[in-house]
């Protein structure tokens, strides 16, 4: 009897350590992805100060995934760097497509804003100018857990802040 007893503590202590370290896997997912984000956003920005160009992060609601884009200009007769000579992904606008990166299971961009603009759906860009200003604009990110990451971009310095949302 008193094995019974054991056995079924066991099991409950076993099952409650097994769910909370699931949902820990589930907030560690979040956090990488808002922290991805992020990256991706401030490399946006200083890529487009350095080349010149403007850079564009293309965020899609359907795909659940993310792309960063550079508005370059056909290479024409110059010579191209050896990297550079491979083939070469576009959009419909003709932007060099460079990275895509779709979001890890259970987590979900759950809205964008920018200015009075708010979506759920579609598509949201944020586009970076050689000078260092940005359109801005708000990304909250979600996961089964209803657990929130927000990350946010100054439309004025193209600057990038990522914080946890608390209920």
């Amino acid at each position: 009897m008193e094995l019974l007893v054991v056995l079924v503590l066991i099991s409950v202590v076993a099952a409650v350590v097994g769910v909370r370290a699931g949902g820990g896997l589930s907030g560690a997912a979040l956090r990488d992805a808002a922290k991805k984000t992020a990256a991706t956003l401030r490399y946006a920005r200083s890529q487009a100060s350095w080349e010149g160009v403007p850079y564009v992060v293309l965020f899609s609601f359907e795909d659940n995934a993310l792309a960063l884009l550079a508005a370059r200009p056909e290479t024409g007769d110059r010579e191209e760097p050896e990297a550079d000579r491979r083939e070469v992904r576009r959009d419909e606008l003709g932007r060099v497509i460079l990275k895509t990166y779709t979001l890890p299971e259970g987590v979900r961009l759950e809205k964008a804003v920018w200015d009075e603009d708010e979506r759920a759906s579609g598509l949201f860009e944020i586009v970076f100018s050689p000078s260092g200003g940005c359109t801005g604009g708000e990304l909250v990110f979600i996961n089964e857990r209803e657990a929130r990451y927000r990350v946010a971009v100054d439309f004025i310095t193209g600057g990038v802040q990522l914080t946890q949302v608390v209920d």
